[in-house]
């Protein structure tokens, strides 16, 4: 039930940033399906520590981050998932994770933070 809200949360969250204005100087989206946006938001969740609070940054499609934010790499893991994101980086802010081109500080895609949770047999998480 958990993960059908999160795939539920993650579905709304990419029909919000489908609609946003894109910054006419910055680089392309990369479009995730929404099994990468859950495995990318699982790694980037675990990875991020404490996120930024809300107000800082308008995580936004086509945004720009302020250059006083600082930036952290895409783990290499993410290879594997997304292999367009080798060389990204990245910024958590509350509930969100937003993907950063370092170079222009442009956001290409914003995501749920997520931790998917392994269940035993009764739907119980493993201890």
């Amino acid at each position: 039930m958990q993960r059908l809200l999160v795939i539920a949360a993650a579905l709304a969250l990419h029909i919000a940033t489908v609609g946003a204005q894109p910054n006419p100087k910055s680089a392309p989206a990369i479009d995730l399906s929404i099994e990468q946006q859950i495995k990318v938001g699982d790694i980037l969740t675990k990875d991020a520590g404490w996120p930024l609070p809300s107000g800082q940054v308008a995580l936004v499609v086509g945004g720009t981050v302020p250059a006083s934010v600082a930036l952290k790499p895409i783990p290499a893991s993410v290879d594997g998932v997304v292999p367009g994101y080798h060389g990204r980086s990245y910024i958590a802010v509350e509930e969100q994770i937003a993907i950063v081109d370092p170079q222009t500080r442009v956001i290409l895609a914003v995501m749920q933070r997520v931790q998917e949770q392994t269940t035993g047999s009764t739907g119980a998480p493993k201890q």
